[in-house]
C-alpha cells in the first residue's frame, strides 16, 4: 500500500545546490510519507485525497493566483495547509506585495510553523493567527555535510594560531557583509583574519564588497559556490562564524544552525533565533537599532570573542553542538509535526 503523501514546496529535487533545510526536511518526511511537489499532484482529486498535508516554504516570494487556488482547493479536500514562517519580511523584491502574500498565507493556513519561539511576535495578523502557531525546531544539520580532506587554512596560508572570523553562505545585501569587513578592519586585531566565502546573487553587491576587502590584506574573499562535500572544511577552518544580518527582514539563520551543528559558535544580532538562545552562553548575541550601532556592537562582540581566545570559543561551539543535537533533533521535529497531525 502506498504511503500517504506530503506536498512540499520548494519542490523536492536533487543536486548539490538544494537548500539544506529543504533537503533535511524532505529526508525526514520521506521516512513516513511519499513527498511530492505540487506539480505532481496538481488539481487531480484522486491524488489530492491521498495527501495528508501541504508544507509551504518561502511561497510569499512567488504567491500567484495559481498557487492560491491550489491552497483553497486542497483545504476543501481536508488537506492541512502548513506555512513555515521563515522571515520577518522578504529580504528583496516587491516587499509590499510579498508582505500582503504573507498575510494571505497566515490567514489561510491551518498551522503556522515557527522555527524560533521569538518569531511569533512578528506574525502577520497575530491576534487572529496566534492559535495556529506550532514551534517547529529548525532541524539541525548534523551529518548534512561529509568530512572533507581539504585544509582551507593551508590552502590560504593561515597558521593554526591565527584567529579566523568567517562568514559562510549566500552573499546577499541583507547580510551586511560590508559592515563586517569595516568592523574587522577598524579593530585591526594583531593575529586575526576574516574569511568570507559563498555563492553570489548580485554582481553589483559583490563588486562593492570586493572594493571594501581591499582595505586589508587580512581579509580573504572567496566568492563562489561551496559544495556539500567542501562545506565541512570551511567550517573547520573558522574559529567563530559572524552573521551581522539585517534585523528588518531576518528572523532565522540556517548558517547559525550549520555552525552549531559542526561545533562552531557565532556572533549575530538578536534576531528571533538569536533571542531564543541569548541567555544560554552558546553564542555572542547583540542588539542594535541602526547601521552605526550595528557596526559598534559587532566590533564589541568580535573583540570579546578574540580576547576569549580560540580555546574558549571552541568550547562554546562544543556546547552549541550539544544544544542543537538535543533541541533541534529529528525527534523534536517529529514531535512538533505530530501536533499538526503529520
Amino acid at each position: 500500500m502506498e504511503k500517504d503523501g506530503i506536498v512540499f514546496l520548494p519542490t523536492p529535487g536533487s543536486g548539490d545546490g538544494e537548500n539544506v533545510f529543504v533537503r533535511r526536511m524532505i529526508k525526514l518526511l520521506s521516512v513516513k510519507y511519499n513527498v511530492k511537489g505540487i506539480e505532481q499532484v496538481s488539481n487531480d482529486w484522486k491524488k489530492i485525497k491521498n495527501i495528508k498535508a501541504v508544507i509551504l516554504n518561502w511561497v510569499e516570494n512567488d504567491l500567484d493566483g495559481h498557487l492560491k487556488r491550489y491552497v483553497v482547493l486542497y483545504k476543501i479536500f481536508g488537506v492541512k495547509i502548513c506555512w513555515v514562517f521563515h522571515n520577518r519580511v522578504p529580504h528583496e523584491g516587491n516587499k509590499d506585495l510579498q508582505i500582503e502574500n504573507m498575510r494571505w498565507m497566515a490567514n489561510h493556513s491551518d498551522f503556522i510553523f515557527l522555527l524560533s519561539k521569538a518569531s511569533k511576535q512578528h506574525l502577520p495578523n497575530r491576534e487572529r493567527n496566534a492559535k495556529k502557531c506550532i514551534y517547529l525546531p529548525h532541524i539541525n544539520y548534523m551529518e548534512a555535510y561529509p568530512a572533507s580532506e581539504r585544509d582551507i587554512r593551508e590552502e590560504n596560508a593561515i597558521r593554526e594560531d591565527v584567529f579566523v572570523f568567517a562568514f559562510l553562505g549566500l552573499i546577499r545585501p541583507y547580510k551586511n557583509l560590508e559592515i563586517l569587513v569595516q568592523a574587522f578592519c577598524e579593530l585591526n586585531l594583531e593575529n586575526a583574519k576574516l574569511f568570507i566565502a559563498g555563492n553570489v546573487q548580485s554582481g553589483t553587491y559583490i563588486e562593492e564588497l570586493r572594493k571594501k576587502c581591499l582595505s586589508s590584506d587580512r581579509v580573504i574573499l572567496k566568492p563562489g559556490f561551496i559544495s556539500n562535500g567542501e562545506m565541512e572544511a570551511f567550517i573547520r577552518a573558522s574559529d567563530v562564524v559572524v552573521l551581522p544580518y539585517s534585523k528588518v527582514s531576518s528572523m532565522n539563520s540556517g548558517v547559525m544552525m550549520m555552525a552549531f551543528s559542526y561545533g562552531r559558535t557565532v556572533i549575530m544580532p538578536d534576531i528571533a533565533m538569536g533571542k531564543d538562545i541569548k541567555n544560554k552562553q552558546l553564542a555572542f548575541i547583540y542588539d542594535y537599532r541602526d547601521e552605526n550601532e550595528n557596526l559598534e556592537k559587532l566590533k564589541g562582540k568580535m573583540l570579546e570573542a578574540y580576547q576569549k581566545g580560540k580555546k574558549e570559543v571552541h568550547s562554546m561551539g562544543i556546547s552549541a553542538k550539544k544544544y542543537v543535537k538535543h533541541n533541534n533533533s529529528e525527534k523534536r521535529v517529529w514531535d512538533a509535526l505530530k501536533k499538526a497531525g503529520i
